[in-house]
């Protein structure tokens, strides 16, 4: 998004918390699970292939490239990846204990 400042932007990227817009777990209704467990599992696989594209090209990097990647970006999207499924576990429970009722 123009106009973000990059630190906001850097503090959203590995907040292990941070909700999508419009997420509201407390006031779920029903479709909602269904509807946050396609998004993230879509954000889940997109940012894994990333990842696993991220690790191949670093192979063929030099050392201080190497190292900056896999100490920054790797580490980032790593986190991102298991924001992803903490969100969709908890979407995929709160699924389940909707069937159960």
């Amino acid at each position: 998004m123009p106009g973000r400042d990059p630190n906001d932007v850097a503090r959203d990227a590995v907040d292990p918390d941070r909700l999508l817009p419009g997420e509201k777990p407390d006031e779920a209704r029903s479709g909602d699970a269904d509807h946050w467990i396609q998004v993230y599992g879509e954000l889940r696989t997109t940012k894994l292939h990333l990842l696993n594209e991220l690790r191949i090209r670093v192979a063929g990097l030099g050392p201080s490239a190497a190292k900056e990647l896999e100490g920054v970006d790797e580490v980032i999207l790593q986190l991102q990846v298991d924001r992803f499924e903490r969100r969709l576990t908890f979407w995929n429970d709160r699924l389940r204990a909707s069937a159960d009722s």
